[in-house]
Parts: structure tokens; C-alpha cells; sequence
């Protein structure tokens, strides 16, 4: 398990990583979830 050994600056890359990562999915998860309310909606 010397692969997954944990030191700070790995921790701090990878929050970068997924903060990054976060900011170019939010945008299509925003649509999703508009869309899923769009389509609730009762259509008549």
C-alpha cells in the first residue's frame, strides 16, 4: 500500500484537482437538474 501513502502536498493537489474539476461539471449538473424540474412539471 506504498502507493496510497498520504502526504500533504498530494492531499493539496488533489483538492485542487477537484475543485477545478467541480467548477467544469456544475454548469451541466445545473442543466440536469433544470431539466428533471422541467419534466416534473405536470403537463396537463
Amino acid at each position: 500500500m506504498m502507493l496510497f501513502k498520504i502526504n500533504p502536498e498530494w492531499i493539496l493537489n488533489f483538492r485542487s484537482e477537484m475543485l477545478t474539476s467541480w467548477f467544469k461539471i456544475f454548469p451541466f449538473l445545473l442543466v440536469i437538474i433544470f431539466t428533471l424540474q422541467l419534466l416534473r412539471l405536470p403537463t396537463g
